[in-house]
């Protein structure tokens, strides 16, 4: 009761955890329940035995119920990361506050990848608890942050965002930047007409399919293409200045396509300028990912006005 009373006093938001209907469903359920089987002197009621004793027992634990709950919510809102490393350093657990720090920097991400993960099972799926240990394994090692040279585009499906990265890859060839990497192309399939799609290697001229739609939202990739569009990315980048990648989206929100090949060359070459094109629909999942402020992302939809500072953010600081 004291942490119900605590609770009003300095959080009302607090009771949005205890307002779901299936919270209040169950402590319905807990209620006669207990009444049925709890207590003695029981009296039938429709045919069944209820007992006051019962009832009463029920409802503290529904009571305590609520004070958990309650609990919680202020725990989660109260103790904070600061807090939490001041604890541990009190009790003489200092030494682990290292390792804390980079659990709870991974968790978010952790999460995220995993609940992409469940929403793009179609074809993806998790194979075993090393899998998930391997991934966490690789986000602890990553750098939530990685700096100030990793840009992104985004915005509507054919939107021009991979015109936009052209039109970068033009800008950076006339003004003496040096500049790496691909873009995605898409071309209709004989027969079907339905689209099959192709990284373009930007130095080279050079195609390989990436993906082909099978049926409508259902696509069959190729390991191949991802493969060798992350080669020719590792070939640019020791001498490129600006690096494009083309594009991040569902598959790679999930720790597939071109996660694998792209995400350790962004670890390696801090000092590189990445400009990425992203999925507008998984924007706050792969934002995580990379570590990428909002202030560093053009949406294409938006103020055409922005896309002119944005390209000399990226290739004035070349020259």
């Amino acid at each position: 009761m004291t942490i119900i009373g605590i609770a009003f006093a300095t959080d009302r938001n607090a009771f949005r955890r205890i307002g779901s209907p299936k919270f209040w469903l169950f402590s319905i359920i807990i209620l006669l329940t207990a009444g049925s089987l709890l207590g003695k002197n029981a009296e039938t009621v429709w045919g069944i035995p209820f007992s006051a004793d019962g009832l009463i027992a029920g409802l503290v634990m529904n009571l305590r119920a609520v004070g958990v709950v309650l609990g919680i919510a202020l725990i989660s809102r109260y103790v904070t990361r600061e807090g939490l490393f001041d604890f541990t350093g009190r009790i003489g657990l200092g030494h682990y506050v290292p390792a804390f720090s980079t659990a709870m920097g991974t968790l978010p991400r952790m999460t995220a990848v995993l609940k992409e993960g469940g929403s793009v099972k179609r074809w993806w799926h998790w194979d075993s608890i090393a899998d998930i240990l391997l991934l966490a394994r690789e986000l602890a090692l990553e750098p939530a942050g990685r700096g100030e040279n990793i840009y992104g585009i985004t915005g509507a499906r054919k939107g021009g965002k991979s015109s936009l990265l052209l039109e970068i890859a033009d800008r950076c060839k006339e003004e003496g930047v040096r500049y790496g990497g691909f873009i995605q192309q898409f071309f209709p399939q004989e027969g079907s007409g339905r689209p099959s799609y192709y990284a373009l290697h930007l130095t080279t001229g050079e195609t390989i399919e990436v993906a082909r739609e099978l049926e409508p939202f259902v696509y069959q990739f190729s390991e191949m293409g991802f493969e060798q569009a992350g080669r020719w990315l590792a070939d640019d980048i020791p001498s490129a200045e600006v690096c494009l990648v083309d594009e991040f989206g569902a598959l790679e929100a999930s720790g597939q396509g071109h996660y694998h090949t792209v995400m350790p060359l962004l670890q390696s070459y801090p000092e590189k300028r990445f400009v990425i094109a992203l999925r507008k629909d998984r924007i706050e999942t792969l934002s995580l990912l990379l570590g990428l402020e909002k202030s560093r992302i053009l949406d294409i939809d938006g103020d055409e006005s922005e896309r002119e500072p944005f390209i000399q953010r990226i290739i004035g600081k070349c020259n």
